[in-house]
């Protein structure tokens, strides 16, 4: 699943090959950025002439042309400028559009072959910050800032006519330089780590806000808040202190360079001043060279306060860089007609992804005929969720296989394979939309396959109470709903469309007596249809209507049995209808899962 870290390191991420499709554009803004910094000369060139021309001979006629001329050429400057602002942001937004779907694409995948397992070394740079981080990327390239570094490459040009004009206003000017860039220099290494720190703990301190926000009503309700509030300080105020201190080097050089800058025009002026009064050089000539060289200089003084966006948008490369790394692009599936509801699972040996040590699942064998409805039961911690992801084909195995109508899960296009599965996790998760959205899964809503779900789910009548039945907007995460509501809600999104295969974890944990009803009776529709289901249940009152029992243990090995045979072997006996279930302690406390609630035909008992 996941590349070497050699074979990744070596291999060029999308974010790189985009950037590296931007050279020819790169080379036309630098282009154009020659013909600017040559129109910025039109200033100085008018200065020399008034000063050498118009004023010696008193050419009216000669002003107005040069004059005209000038104007000319900085609306010329004027539209050059606006040419490379525009390219930049061009590119901008098709970096943005090239990168940010494949960024949200793996954001999710990444989520779901992860799940919680973040490394102290990924934090700060997941969810939303990693989009934020595309966003960062692409305002880089559309701000103004960046055509200072376009722009500094033509410094030594403008120190050079300086030189030309006399020797002595080019020391000047090189030494001015040389200061400006020694800053730039000292600012680079002395905010770089400042503001890459700030970022990761913002971004951790923004994340831990989400979380704890998803949360809030039990925070308040266990008077969490303070406790919370003082964790999430101890994030925020080192990112913004950091911030602070950095912005403060990079402000502090930024003033000192406009210092250094304004000071050696002032030496220009001086020294040009000396000269013309010996007549070395003309007083136009004077006025061009303080000109010249404050053109020639700005750009770098322009760099340093466009350093802090830079940084940003350098560590945003290293951190987008750092997922599409680590999740590769999907590889195409074969597009294939829908599967027979035939689940197989041969040897299966897998854990979550990166967890070291034996793996929590070892050798899961059984099969299921379309039409079959299999109970998966078991203490806490033995792999009953795990087994679900290797079921519906998040995870894959590190051996063996899951296949569905003789299909590995993993040979489908991930789309195609959707559609032939319905899943309802132990984590309830609605999207903000409407029901009838929730349910067609965000597809085009066509009304009678989402009625169809509904009604399949038992909770056509539940949604027809609510203000504006299917239409009704859940809010985000599902707010506007109950957990119960949500829970049957869910159940329909995953019935959408008939699937081959519905996978079911904890599908009544938050159900009541007519919900649970209703989901019996949802399952024995389903295995009227012929389609296999597969439920994981810590209560085990679904074994009413199971046909298989599949029993987890703690060495990661599943009993497969069926249904009747599972109630022998336990000690636990069908009912007769005029008698209530006679429930009886399991006598193998190795295999039977200890206190299990058993519930069946209406009557609880413990099985040890």
């Amino acid at each position: 699943m996941f590349r070497s870290q050699q074979a990744a390191q070596s291999a060029p991420t999308l974010l790189t090959e985009t950037l590296r499709s931007g050279r020819s554009v790169f080379w036309s803004v630098f282009g154009l950025s020659f013909f600017s910094n040559m129109l910025m000369l039109a200033s100085p060139v008018y200065m020399l002439l008034i000063y050498g021309n118009v004023l010696t001979s008193g050419s009216t006629d000669t002003l107005i042309v040069l004059t005209g001329i000038t104007l000319s050429l900085l609306a010329l400057l004027a539209v050059i400028e606006a040419m490379r602002q525009r390219l930049l942001g061009n590119f901008g937004r098709y970096l943005d559009w090239a990168v940010s779907d494949q960024v949200f694409e793996r954001l999710f995948r990444r989520r779901a072959i992860l799940g919680d397992s973040v490394t102290q070394r990924e934090k700060g740079s997941g969810g939303a910050a990693l989009l934020r981080s595309v966003d960062t990327i692409r305002n880089f390239f559309s701000s103004t800032g960046i055509l200072a570094f376009f722009d500094a490459p033509f410094a030594p040009f403008f120190i050079a006519l300086v030189f030309w004009m006399h020797a002595w206003l080019g020391y000047v000017a090189l030494v001015g330089a040389i200061i400006i860039f020694i800053l730039a220099i000292i600012g680079e290494i002395s905010a770089r780590g400042l503001f890459q720190q700030s970022g990761s703990e913002a971004s951790a301190a923004q994340s831990f806000t989400e979380t704890s926000l998803r949360n809030a009503s039990a925070l308040e309700a266990m008077g969490m808040l303070e406790a919370l509030r003082a964790r999430w300080k101890r994030n925020h105020a080192p990112s913004v202190e950091k911030a602070a201190r950095g912005t403060s080097r990079i402000g502090s050089l930024s003033g000192m360079t406009k210092a250094v800058r304004f000071g050696v025009q002032v030496a220009i002026l001086g020294v040009g001043a000396y000269l013309a009064v010996q007549q070395v050089i003309t007083p136009g000539e004077m006025i061009a060279a303080s000109i010249i060289m404050g053109r020639g200089l700005a750009p770098v003084e322009q760099s340093i306060g466009a350093w802090r966006s830079f940084v940003q948008a350098r560590d945003a490369q290293r951190k987008v860089n750092g997922l599409l790394t680590a999740i590769p692009a999907r590889q195409p599936g074969v597009s294939l007609p829908k599967p027979k509801p035939v689940l197989q699972v041969q040897n299966l040996i897998g854990s979550p992804p990166n967890t070291s040590g034996p793996p929590l699942l070892r050798g899961i064998n059984f099969a299921l005929e379309p039409g079959t409805f299999c109970c998966v039961i078991g203490n806490t911690g033995v792999g009953k969720s795990t087994l679900a992801q290797f079921l519906v084909g998040v995870w894959a195995p590190r051996d063996g296989s899951v296949r569905l109508g003789g299909i590995d899960m993993h040979s489908w296009a991930p789309q195609d394979r959707g559609a032939h599965i319905g899943y309802l996790p132990q984590d309830i998760e609605l999207f903000e939309g409407t029901v009838a959205d929730n349910i067609a899964r965000f597809q085009k809503v066509n009304d009678e396959e989402v009625i169809a779900a509904a009604q399949l789910a038992g909770c056509h009548d539940l949604i027809l109470r609510l203000p504006q039945t299917y239409l009704t907007p859940i809010g985000e995460g599902g707010s506007q709903l109950s957990g119960g509501q949500r829970q049957r809600i869910a159940l329909a999104r995953a019935l959408y469309r008939e699937p081959s295969l519905v996978v079911l974890d904890e599908p009544s944990s938050n159900l009541d007596a007519n919900g649970e009803a209703a989901l019996r009776n949802t399952i024995r529709e389903l295995k009227a249809k012929g389609i296999t289901v597969v439920a994981i249940e810590h209560k085990v009152h679904l074994l009413e209507v199971a046909d298989k029992v599949l029993l987890m243990s703690g060495d990661g090995r599943g009993q497969f049995s069926d249904r009747d045979d599972f109630f022998q072997k336990q000690g636990l006996f069908k009912s007769s209808p005029a008698k209530p279930a006679q429930l009886a302690e399991a006598s193998n406390a190795r295999t039977q899962p200890s206190n299990m609630t058993v519930t069946y035909g209406g009557t609880q008992g413990k099985a040890s």
